[in-house]
């Protein structure tokens, strides 16, 4: 009997782990994630007229409005015809893909 109480709580728990990687995921197929190596990235932020912007720390993150560098610097995206930059913390990158 005992056995059996703890394989169906193994169960349990596994169903319950499947449910937040189901979640997880889900999250990410919503995203619109493109990676760039570094110096793709930095070529097209001097393109698109970024470049000054981000040596002079005029950059911020776009959730949690630190200061952005060439060091902290994850990516941006366009949202309602703006650019938004990102810094690497990792709760602003899952925040994205939350919000869109």
């Amino acid at each position: 009997m005992l056995e059996m109480s703890v394989k169906a709580e193994i169960t349990l728990r596994m169903l319950e782990w499947l449910n937040r990687l189901r979640i997880f995921f889900r999250r990410f197929r919503k995203a619109e994630l493109s990676l760039i190596e570094e110096e793709d990235l930095m070529r097209l932020l001097r393109e698109l007229g970024f470049w000054d912007d981000l040596l002079k720390q005029n950059l911020r993150c776009s959730q949690c409005e630190k200061t952005l560098t060439r060091d902290n610097l994850s990516g941006f995206f366009v949202r309602n015809g703006n650019y938004q930059f990102l810094c690497d913390s990792q709760t602003c990158l899952s925040a994205r893909g939350r919000h869109d």
